[in-house]
């Protein structure tokens, strides 16, 4: 069974690559064309 720490530190990792692609998709259709 995973351990509940990594999945934790998983989901953290996820979030931080759907913030950055966030930014990114937004900076691009945005001020920065």
């Amino acid at each position: 069974f995973p351990n509940p720490k990594d999945k934790k530190e998983k989901t953290i990792e996820i979030s931080y690559i759907g913030i950055a692609y966030f930014l990114r998709k937004l900076f691009k259709e945005g001020e920065f064309q």
